[in-house]
């Protein structure tokens, strides 16, 4: 039973080496006769390559004015609206200048009432100290004459205190308007302060006045874009009451990182996309590179980042200030070179090397490679127009191995 058991194993065995032979028959057979590694190849054309610095920022106006009033003045129209052409010198509102003067004469008749009340003060603060002086004769003549009395005996205690204490009483007043402590001195330093403030108020008002101008203008020409401010409504010269900004010419500020910013340099291209307008990709330029870093938060770290202005050079009528952008600085650029797939780049310490098709054999070849974008890599030596190189080798290929050759039209 042993004996037939191994005879068994040998006929099957000897059955799947058989099988194997006619499919590795068959494989050769449906590759013309040729045996080998099927590889995945491709033909070497020459292309460009780019690195490309990525960033966000957003579409803004490169020439916009605020156009402040520099006075509280009310509006008396508004001539524009938002979205508005307009021209330099163009009146945005009309302003009522009545205003002024109205407030002119209501301030002027506040500080008459309020001179008039300070003279009332003093008169009546004077008639008062007059008054009290007079009085304090008669009560001081009063409390000798009781003082007399009493100490003959004509009087009692009481009557002598009562008088003593009038009398003393009246002396605290006359000092308090001596000391300049009574109430009616401090109603006449309130109405001075007041007379004060009025007067400069009064000043304000004429200052104002000259300032005025019945109209507020446009300072350049271009769309309007903002307006805060309304008919009845007063200017704050803290708030403009229009933007105007030139919306055909736009420009984009970006942060880029400070391990880019050496490869950032005037005048070079930058590729602009929105998602406002898909598929469409318009060019720009690096105009200006800021002199001084700064940091900006970034979740939860902070990076040190080089604020840059892109001017946008396809200046597109569907393009509006506020839109996101996603842009692409093109720090560099090769037109006509040899460019490969990235991962068609084998490494050996610190050399390169390609695996080169010839003859369906492979040749281990050594390049020096350029410039890299994200996907592909410039091969400045080793390698020419034409070469057929493996893509994606794996680590079992070895100089001199035959292949099979797949060649593919794969970038």
């Amino acid at each position: 039973m042993e004996k037939k058991s191994k005879k068994k194993l040998v006929i099957v065995l000897v059955a799947l080496l058989v099988i194997a032979g006619i499919s590795a028959a068959v494989v050769s057979a449906s590759r013309g006769g040729k045996q080998g590694i099927t590889v995945d190849a491709k033909a070497i054309e020459l292309g460009e390559i780019s690195v490309e610095i990525p960033a966000n920022g957003m579409l803004e106006e490169i020439d916009k004015e605020s156009v402040f009033h520099d006075i509280n003045a009310k509006v008396e129209a508004v001539e524009v609206e938002v979205g508005d052409p307009v021209k330099k010198g163009q009146v945005l509102a009309t302003l009522d200048s009545e205003e002024f003067g109205n407030r002119l004469d209501i301030s002027k008749a506040q500080l008459e009432m309020e001179q008039l009340s300070l003279q009332r003060l003093k008169t009546s603060r004077q008639e008062a100290i007059d008054n009290i002086v007079r009085e304090l004769e008669e009560v001081k003549s009063a409390y000798e004459r009781s003082k007399e009395l009493f100490e003959s005996g004509g009087i009692s205690q009481l009557e002598y205190n009562q008088s003593e204490k009038a009398y003393r009483d009246l002396q605290r007043s006359h000092q308090q308007y001596i000391n300049n402590e009574d109430s009616l001195y401090y109603d006449i330093k309130r109405t001075e302060k007041q007379i004060t403030i009025s007067q400069l108020n009064i000043q304000d008002t004429q200052k104002e006045m000259e300032k005025l101008q019945g109209e507020i203008t446009s300072p350049m020409d271009g769309l309007v874009t903002q307006v805060n401010v309304e008919k009845g409504s007063f200017t704050n010269p803290s708030v403009p009451a229009f933007v105007v900004a030139d919306t055909a010419n736009l420009q984009i500020i970006i942060n880029v990182s400070e391990y880019d910013i050496s490869k950032i340099q005037l005048g070079q291209e930058v590729e602009i996309e929105t998602d406002a307008l898909p598929d469409t990709v318009f060019s720009g330029e690096i105009e200006k590179i800021a002199p001084i870093a700064s940091r900006m938060s970034t979740g939860q770290t902070n990076e040190t980042v080089v604020p840059v202005t892109i001017k946008v050079i396809d200046q597109h009528q569907m393009l509006k200030p506020g839109f996101s952008v996603k842009t692409r600085i093109v720090s560099e650029k090769k037109d006509s070179t040899v460019v490969v797939p990235f991962d068609s780049i084998m490494m050996e310490e610190d050399k390169q090397f390609v695996f080169v098709i010839s003859n369906d054999t492979l040749e281990k070849r050594e390049v020096e490679i350029g410039i890299e974008s994200d996907f592909h890599v410039e091969v400045t030596k080793g390698l020419a127009e034409g070469d057929i190189i493996v893509l994606r080798p794996n680590m079992d290929l070895k100089d001199g191995d035959s292949v099979i050759v797949n060649l593919t039209n794969n970038k």
